[in-house]
Formats: structure tokens, sequence, C-alpha cells
């Protein structure tokens, strides 16, 4: 289609095709995601040793994070905690899928104790293989 588009002189009736196709696309994007705009924000994820818990934060922002302890190969996931602001969100899920990467990169054995942590392993099964048995 942009091969015929990027001609000086299309074809009759190219250029209503490709805004049908357009705008057919941008309905089908809407209609993912629920009507929503697509935001692009920055995420960065950190493990704040000194203060004992991973961090996320979205455009510079804190958004949440998870207080832990570590000893033996073990990581004790004992809080998450979810900013007010980004509460409906649900940021709870990619900030414990990165805790949990995070765990497994250093060969730690996830041991959660926090009803969030708990609720995460229960709903993608395929991280249980990461918790301390």
């Amino acid at each position: 289609m942009f091969k015929v588009i990027d001609l000086d002189f299309p074809p009759y009736g190219a250029v209503a095709d490709y805004e049908r196709i357009s705008d057919e696309l941008k309905r089908r994007r809407d209609a993912a995601t629920g009507g929503r705009k697509s935001v692009n924000f920055r995420e960065k994820f950190c493990d704040n040793a000194r203060g004992h818990r991973f961090e996320l934060f979205r455009d510079g922002v804190l958004t949440g994070y998870v207080a832990y302890t570590m000893r033996a190969g073990i990581i004790r996931l004992h809080r998450t905690v979810v900013l007010d602001a980004f509460d409906r969100e649900q940021v709870e899920g990619t900030l414990m899928r990165n805790v949990v990467l995070a765990a497994h990169k250093r060969r730690l054995a996830a041991v959660p104790y926090c009803p969030i942590a708990q609720g995460f392993f229960r709903q993608n099964p395929q991280y249980r293989q990461l918790t301390h048995q």
C-alpha cells in the first residue's frame, strides 16, 4: 500500500483505501486498549540494598516497592507497597515480575510472605519453581 501511495500520482482510489485501512487499524488499537490512549512512560527497576527493598519508578516517580530480607540464598518478600496515585494502574504485576527475575539472576530462592507476592505466584505458575520449597 505504501508503494502505491508513494507515487506522485497514485492510482484512483488508492488514497481512500489507505485512509480506510488506517482508520480500521486505529479502531482496532482503541478496542484492544479499551479506548485509552497508549501511554509511553519510562520504567526503571532497581534494588535499594541500603533500604532493603526493590523499587519501581515510572518517569522518575516512585510507583511502588517490595521490602525484603536476604539470608543464606533465600530472599523473603515481606511487604509490597504501591503508592495511591498508581493504585489503579496495577503495577503490582510488573513490580513482582521484576523482583522475581532479579532474584533469579542472583540465584536466590524467593519466599513470599506478603499477600500480593503470594497472589502473584498463584496467578503465574511459571515462576513457582523460583520459590523456596
